[in-house]
């Protein structure tokens, strides 16, 4: 037994993985805004609205509408191609992640800081639900600690982080 079992043994391992999994996110703070981050900001922006942009903070994923007069202006602003074929719609389900998206920019807008600190301490949150996940699943304390730190550690992860609106 080294030192690397008596630590997945160890009583409080899971918390501890847990905050290596925020610690690592880290290093994401000083990202800015990335792809769909900036689409929120418009879409937020009152000297953005046009017929049919406008939005409720609980539909931020609703990208493209039905709506024939928002997609002209959309592309005639550049927003969207000239060639989107007619009936083209993009809307996700996350009222959520809509409303939380909102709230952050309400409470800290133009601090992107704040907003990828939260996304951290959200990771974290997912490492521990992945640890209780693994304890149905694997039952054994060190396989548990072990998943746990494979979620946390792994470097394709970071995007969940980098990416405010994901």
């Amino acid at each position: 037994r080294g030192w690397f079992a008596r630590a997945l043994d160890a009583p409080h391992a899971l918390r501890w993985i847990a905050l290596l999994a925020v610690a690592l996110v880290l290093a994401t703070l000083d990202t800015g805004l990335i792809l769909d981050d900036w689409t929120h900001r418009l879409m937020l922006d009152a000297r953005w609205h046009h017929r049919g942009s406008v939005r409720g903070p609980w539909e931020l994923y609703r990208f493209i509408t039905d709506d024939a007069d928002f997609k002209r202006i959309s592309m005639d602003r550049g927003l969207l191609p000239w060639w989107l074929v007619p009936g083209f719609r993009l809307a996700f389900l996350r009222p959520i992640s809509s409303l939380s998206v909102a709230l952050d920019h309400s409470l800290f807008a133009g601090h992107p800081r704040v907003w990828h600190f939260e996304n951290a301490l959200w990771f974290g949150a997912l490492a521990r639900s992945a640890a209780a996940v693994f304890k149905v699943t694997l039952r054994r304390a060190r396989l548990v600690a072990l998943a746990t730190l494979l979620v946390a550690v792994d470097h394709t992860h970071a995007m969940l982080a980098l990416w405010v609106s994901n």
